[in-house]
C-alpha cells in the first residue's frame, strides 16, 4: 500500500471503528493483498482536553464507559505518571502512546521515558515542530535530536515517531521538500 492509498483508506476505517468495542473486521486488500485486522480503536485524549482539565478521573471513566480501552495522551493534567496509571487502571483503560514536545526530547528525556514506561505505553510521538525550526538548519538539528531520542526510547523498550502534517510535503524554493 502506498502512502496516498493509506491516507484515503484510514478515514473509512476510523469511521467504522468509532463504536464501542472497536472494530474486529478483516479489511482485505488494504496492505499489499494481506488482511488487516483492527482489534481496538483508541482515542486521542487531546480531543477531550477541556473536559480533562476540569475532571481527569470522571472524563476517563466516561471514555471507558462508552467502550474505549486504549488512549493516547497529550499531557497528564497535573498528575504524575504513577497517579495517572492508577486512574487508568481503575477504569480499565490502557495508555498506548503519548505526545512529547520538542522541548521534552531536548530536556530530561530519560525522565519522560520513565513516565511513559510507568504508564505502560508502547509509543511516543512528537506531534508538531515549532515553525521557527522549519528551516534546513533547524530540521537538521531536529533530525539529530530525533535520532538521539529514538535511540534512547528504543533502549527503554519504547517506539518513537513523528506525526507529520501537510506542510512537510510542500516544495521548497529549491524544488525539494
Amino acid at each position: 500500500m502506498d502512502r496516498r492509498s493509506f491516507i484515503v483508506a484510514m478515514p473509512a476505517i476510523g469511521f467504522l471503528g468509532a463504536r464501542p468495542g472497536g472494530l474486529s473486521v478483516g479489511a482485505q486488500g488494504l496492505v499489499s493483498g494481506r488482511s488487516l485486522v483492527l482489534e481496538e480503536i483508541g482515542i486521542q485524549l487531546y480531543t477531550l482536553r477541556a473536559l480533562l482539565s476540569e475532571d481527569v478521573a470522571g472524563t476517563l471513566a466516561q471514555v471507558a464507559e462508552i467502550g474505549y480501552r486504549t488512549v493516547e495522551f497529550a499531557g497528564l493534567y497535573g498528575l504524575t505518571p504513577r497517579e495517572m496509571r492508577r486512574t487508568l487502571d481503575a477504569v480499565g483503560l490502557r495508555a498506548v502512546s503519548s505526545h512529547a514536545g520538542v522541548n521534552d526530547i531536548r530536556g530530561d528525556w530519560a525522565s519522560f521515558l520513565e513516565g511513559a514506561q510507568e504508564l505502560g505505553q508502547d509509543f511516543i510521538f512528537v506531534p508538531s515542530i515549532p515553525e521557527s525550526e522549519r528551516t534546513p538548519e533547524g530540521l537538521r538539528k531536529l533530525a539529530e535530536d530525533f535520532n538521539r531520542a529514538g535511540e534512547m526510547a528504543g533502549s527503554a523498550g519504547l517506539h518513537f515517531g513523528y506525526h507529520n502534517h501537510a506542510w512537510e510535503f510542500v516544495a521548497l524554493r529549491t524544488g525539494r521538500s
